[in-house]
């Protein structure tokens, strides 16, 4: 929720209202408002997805089975062992050469 606040201000949510001009608004800060919105988006998901709340006609016993299930397999995707040195050092050296 702070991302989402401090990526979008709001001189530029008027662009919805009719009556108001559209701001210029740059490629950088089109492609950096997308992947603000989607890491956003994929957030409120998993949310969704983590809140086990039943269907109109689905048992609460049917529903908790599925919520197990998905919990599963997202424990699985998570890997305890700690990473090794130069594990580490590819991913920063190319997580810098992507900033710069």
């Amino acid at each position: 929720m702070g991302l989402g606040l401090l990526q979008f201000s709001f001189e530029e949510l008027n662009l919805f209202a009719s009556d108001q001009n559209l701001p210029w608004i740059g490629g950088l800060d089109c492609v950096l408002g997308g992947m603000a919105f989607l890491y956003l988006a994929i957030n409120a998901t998993y949310l969704f997805y983590l809140l086990p709340i039943p269907g109109r006609s689905q048992p609460w016993a049917d529903r908790m089975r599925e919520w197990r299930a998905f919990t599963e397999l997202m424990t699985q995707r998570y890997d305890g062992d700690p990473p090794r040195l130069h594990s580490l050092l590819v991913i920063l050296i190319g997580e810098g050469e992507c900033c710069c």
